[in-house]
């Protein structure tokens, strides 16, 4: 499968986890270059790539294109894509809860 990769859009791939389960994987593009480069120059570090109207595009692509009733999404677009996970939380709230169940897992 070849990959979009165009700010704005998703790409989604189906996995087979199990036998006869099937989960549908959504890659939102939404950042750009990423938050810091270990050379250490400060000039090329990027405090904030997340780009909100992409992640706002992104969303609204899985929420139109998912046939399911519950999604379940890593903390996306905060930590290293430097976005306020507050912000974040209300965009799913408008674009994903009217439509969806939404579980948000936090890892260590």
């Amino acid at each position: 499968m070849e990959s979009s990769k165009s700010l704005g859009q998703c790409d989604f791939v189906n996995v087979q986890v199990k036998e006869n389960i099937e989960i549908t994987v959504a890659n939102m593009y939404a950042q750009t270059g990423i938050r810091s480069i270990s050379t250490g120059d400060r000039s090329k570090v990027n405090k904030k790539p997340i780009r909100y109207e992409y992640l706002v595009s992104c969303m609204t692509s899985v929420r139109d294109s998912l046939e399911a009733d519950t999604i379940v999404a890593p903390k996306f677009g905060s930590l290293r894509a430097g976005g306020n996970w507050s912000f974040i939380e209300e965009l799913i709230e408008e674009i994903w809860c009217p439509s969806f169940d939404v579980v948000i897992c936090e890892y260590p």
